[in-house]
């Protein structure tokens, strides 16, 4: 994507109409900058306009999400709209001007989008919320902490802001809307209802006429969650560990990394063990409704509550005065102890300290009595801490559930409970026992827990395998085991020495060379004749060779480059990783044998301003999180590389689905997708590129489908659906598909084996192919297809073939991508014989041409001159 093209970076629409409108609302010229950089947020995202005198506004549309429908999207921007211009009318608040609003593409500029004023000041996140932990070492220089005085001063503008909103009553619960001017509270858009996939849930979704009601949908919502959607990082009796709970970076990355083995064993967050305890919660939760409701909210009317007042939604001056509150999407009337939480900074889900809170208390009571010694009743402010430990808990996004409701529990019964053992004892009892018996039979079978086990362990040492297992056998009999922040730290000051297990290690861990963090020398391998000795002699010459085992670096000299090539190519079409000299040095030095120092960043150099313009014209953010992440992409994309070529090229071992499991593991570590890696999905997935508008056709049948499958929902408007998408491999018919590709792969080789010649493009394109066609992971397809695709031609080729390494060629890549998938789709549907098949026909000619060139350049090609 060229520079000047970046406004659209995630949607088409038509700027010149968008001029003209802004234009005519002001009768002032305006211009936009196409080569800006677009700002985003988890649903939408927005570019500045600018008028000829000076004026701002901003235009934000809608990110296509996979959490939220389209048509929940649409009601979000409706909602939020009535909601700023219904607080703006009503109340001092300061938030953003709307001037138009579509939530439809059936308008002149082609997309949903909001034309509002631009927020005066500066976003709160601009400052740390929090100083670094005592210890922490950081690579460049952090956002100033705020002052104690300046987080008081916030809380206190924020209770004044809620004692504000504490006035805008309504005689129902639920999300505003507008029709002719006129207000109403139509269904409940909070964030428990509908984040993550739950808008498809068959649940009351208001309005509603008392607080019960609406506890006991957002009950409704997390227990029909808990049955039927992924629990992501949910483990009820393993919190995550959090940065402000470690002593420093260190300690803190490697709790999170025994708390990834601890869950791994036993596929612990999404078995039904998990999902029962997290049900025996609801069960609580239940019961406490009563107790968390306050006694006459429906007589003094529902007030209205913004859920999401984090740092980056509120805006300040230099003096910290807050000068506007925006994103208001998922605000929504609330029963009295919901708004009255102290809201927690610097994300909702973080909690607030005692003293603040006090604070947050003082300016609500201030601004709601002013001049007065008024006060509320003392029960309402008890039951707004409950409201929002209940909030937090049927919240997809939780990460400290049993504190949450360790704390809850405490609050209401006044008990010092053993929260384990009253959980153990409740599963035994025989509603849950049944419960227990239906979940469990959508538990994975013990084959593939184990082999998912020995997938992840295989890259570890046996001292994090054995401790995750003790602990695994540890939480089964203890009746008190809970896997905190204690236990990490109390692991941490184990003496260095190798922990005894007293079962049997299963004898998986011949193929780890990555010992304690440090890459160690592959295996010798056995040198024997094959097809590889025929068809490309130096891998041969590399297997007879005798003496110290030399790092890939020195093995494969000729290709280094080439494979640094490959995977900036593979990431820029992903939109991931760094600029060409960062990922150049960290390829060279794993593949050379070392660990890059993520974190060595010198913001003067070069290669720091390299990184940070590859960031920006890929529209990304350009603060540290982003450079870290996207340094580990490139470590890891080269990690994984280097494991499949030691496995299929150097040890020449026949490439199976433990292989390509391990290698996706490897480059999903330290991503958001890091739990999911080598494990395949079980949703049904797509993938689209482009954006335009619907036919009649294709409008008319989504019409038909709603009313088919949601006949409670209004019928749907016309939207942008993408140029061309890609349908992959049925969820559950990934394995049975990855299994047929690799006994064909490996069948194929046999033949040539046989024969003594093989056609190394025709193998790997479609190897590479129809593996993307399965699409087998939830994240990171497109990157493995591509590192299979360079294996198989190093292997047999003694070349690389590099792809995507200019905007141009990844556009075609991306075509050729889909084309291909739709050829697949259609052989597999004729059950056309795989030696018979095409899709995979387009990308080899693309491959042969590279080879070609590279091996031109490369002169002796694999083992270099």
């Amino acid at each position: 994507m060229s520079t000047k093209q970046r406004v659209f970076l995630y949607a088409q629409f038509n700027l010149p109409a968008l001029l003209e409108a802004a234009t005519q609302l002001r009768h002032v010229p305006c211009s936009c900058d196409p080569s800006q950089e677009p700002q985003s947020g988890s649903l939408n995202g927005a570019i500045s306009l600018a008028f000829d005198d000076g004026v701002e506004w901003i235009f934000r549309s809608p990110r296509e999400s996979p959490d939220v429908s389209p048509e929940t999207v649409a009601e979000l921007l409706d909602s939020e709209v009535a909601t700023m211009k219904y607080v703006k009318l009503n109340s001092p608040i300061p938030v953003p001007d709307v001037f138009s609003h579509s939530s439809t593409g059936s308008n002149p500029i082609g997309i949903p989008f909001i034309l509002m004023s631009k927020a005066p000041g500066f976003p709160l996140e601009n400052f740390a919320w929090d100083a670094c932990p005592e210890g922490m070492i950081l690579s460049r220089k952090p956002p100033p902490p705020l002052m104690k005085s300046h987080k008081e001063k916030v809380l206190r503008q924020l209770g004044a802001i809620t004692a504000q909103l504490y006035n805008l009553r309504f005689d129902k619960l639920g999300s505003l809307s507008e029709e002719g001017g006129k207000y109403r509270v139509a269904k409940c858009l909070s964030p428990q209802l509908i984040w993550q996939e739950r808008d498809f849930l068959t649940i009351p979704r208001g309005p509603f006429q008392q607080d019960h009601e609406y506890y006991e949908s957002l009950l409704q919502a997390f227990l029909l969650h808990i049955k039927e959607l992924p629990l992501r990082q949910h483990a009820f009796f393993a919190p995550i560990p959090e940065l402000k709970q470690s002593k420093d970076l260190h300690s803190y990355r490697a709790a999170v990394g025994r708390w990834n083995d601890f869950v791994a064993v036993g596929s612990k967050i999404d078995n039904s063990k998990n999902r029962v305890d997290y049900c025996v919660v609801g069960h609580f939760l239940q019961k406490m409704i009563p107790l968390i409701c306050t006694q006459s909210s429906a007589d003094s009317g529902f007030p209205l509550y913004h859920p999401d007042l984090s740092t980056s939604n509120i805006f300040v001056d230099r003096d910290f005065n807050i000068t506007c509150i925006i994103d208001w999407a998922f605000a929504s009337t609330v029963p009295i102890s919901t708004l009255l939480a102290a809201p927690g900074l610097p994300h909702p889900r973080d909690g607030v300290d005692p003293v603040l809170a006090s604070i947050f208390r003082d300016g609500f009571t201030r601004s709601l009595f002013p001049g007065l010694d008024g006060e509320l009743d003392s029960s309402l402010w008890e039951s707004s801490r409950r409201a929002w430990l209940f909030a937090r808990l049927v919240t997809p996004d939780g990460l400290q559930d049993y504190r949450y409701f360790t704390e809850l529990y405490a609050s209401i019964y006044q008990l010092d409970e053993n929260i384990p053992r009253l959980f153990k004892g409740m599963s035994k009892e025989g509603e849950f026992i049944e419960l227990s018996t239906i979940l469990a039979e959508d538990d994975l079978p013990a084959s593939k827990t184990q082999s998912d086990e020995k997938s992840y362990f295989c890259l570890s040492g046996l001292r994090d395998e054995a401790i995750a297992r003790k602990l695994t056998v540890a939480a089964e009999l203890s009746q008190g085991f809970v896997a905190d922040e204690r236990l990490w730290w109390w692991i941490e000051e184990l003496p260095k020495r190798p922990f005894v297990y007293t079962e049997a290690i299963p004898n998986f861990v011949h193929l780890s060379y990555y010992k304690d963090g440090k890459m160690a020398s592959p295996p010798k391998r056995q040198a024997r004749l094959s097809i590889t000795s025929t068809i490309n002699p130096a891998l041969q010459e590399l297997s007879q060779r005798g003496g110290s085992e030399p790092t890939m670096f020195e093995q494969l000299p000729g290709i280094v480059s080439g494979l640094t090539d490959v995977i900036f190519g593979s990431n820029a079409i992903e939109v991931v990783g760094g600029a060409l000299g960062i990922t150049d040095r960290f390829c060279r030095q794993v593949f050379s044998g070392q660990i890059p120092n993520i974190e060595d960043i010198d913001e003067r150099s070069d290669e720091y301003a390299e990184e940070l313009e590859a960031l920006s014209t890929s529209g990304r953010a350009t603060d540290l999180q982003s450079i870290i992440r996207s340094r580990h992409e490139i470590v890891q994309h080269a990690l994984a590389a280097k494991y499949l070529l030691d496995t299929t090229a150097l040890q020449d071992i026949p490439l199976d689905e433990d292989i390509i499991k391990e290698t996706h593991r490897i480059l999903m570590r330290f991503s958001e997708h890091e739990a999911l890696g080598g494990i395949y999905r079980e949703s049904d997935e797509g993938a689209s590129h482009g954006q335009r508008l619907e036919t009649d056709e294709e409008y008319e049948k989504r019409v038909q489908d709603c009313k088919r499958l949601k006949p409670n929902r209004p019928v749907p408007e016309r939207k942008q659906v993408p140029v061309f998408s890609s349908k992959f491999v049925r969820g559950k018919s990934v394995k049975l598909f990855m299994k047929k590709l690799v006994a064909e792969h490996n069948e194929r080789i046999k033949i040539a084996e046989k024969t003594g010649t093989i056609d190394a493009i025709d193998l790997a394109s479609r190897l590479s192919t129809v593996f993307v066609c399965i699409h087998p992971f939830e994240d990171g397809n497109g990157r493995v297809c591509r590192l299979l695709l360079n294996a198989m031609v190093v292997k047999y080729a003694g070349a690389v073939a590099e792809i995507g390494k200019d905007p141009a060629e990844r556009e075609a890549y991306l075509r050729q991508a889909w084309l291909a998938n739709t050829t697949f789709r259609e052989e597999e549907q004729r059950d056309i014989p795989w030696e018979e098949q095409t899709a995979h026909i387009s990308l080899g000619r693309s491959v042969m041409e590279k080879v070609t060139i590279r091996m031109r350049e490369t002169g002796d090609g694999l083992c270099g001159k």
